[in-house]
Parts: C-alpha cells; sequence; structure tokens
C-alpha cells in the first residue's frame, strides 16, 4: 500500500478517491490511479474509470511510467480534471 493510500484513509474513504496526484511546486507531478492516454512535451492525459486528467506545461517528459503510476518533470502550468 502506498503512502498516499494510507494518508488517504485519514481524511476519507478510499474508495471513494478516484485518483492521487501529488505537485513538486511547478517541476513535476506524480499521479496514482491513471492511465496514460496522450504524453506530448506540451500536454498530458490520463484517464481514470470516473474523469479524465489533463496536465499543461513546457518540456515536460515522463520520469517513471509503472503501470497507472506516473512521474511527469517539465515545467508544470496547468492541472485540470474533467469529470466523465
Amino acid at each position: 500500500m502506498s503512502f498516499i493510500d494510507q494518508t488517504a484513509k485519514l481524511f476519507a474513504n478510499a474508495d471513494e478517491i478516484k485518483f492521487r496526484a501529488v505537485m513538486f511546486g511547478r517541476d513535476g507531478i506524480y499521479i496514482e490511479g491513471a492511465k496514460p492516454v496522450r504524453l506530448d512535451p506540451c500536454e498530458m492525459i490520463f484517464r481514470t474509470p470516473r474523469c479524465v486528467l489533463t496536465v499543461s506545461g513546457e518540456g515536460m517528459s515522463v520520469k517513471d511510467l509503472t503501470g497507472d503510476c506516473t512521474a511527469v518533470v517539465g515545467k508544470i502550468n496547468g492541472f485540470l480534471v474533467s469529470d466523465l
């Protein structure tokens, strides 16, 4: 179980959480529970069972991609969650 799963149980029912995202300033983001759909340097799109996540920025690249966990580095300008 990840640190984020353990922390989520302190604040809410983990079953209600759609995804987990941790931003590191504007230099990086870590996303759990979302599969990549599109990975471009200016826009990265991820899909969960209930929503679509869009990360926008400049010079972004995937540092690590394992299953439904992704670490993105680069200049991040925006993070948008759209319900399905």
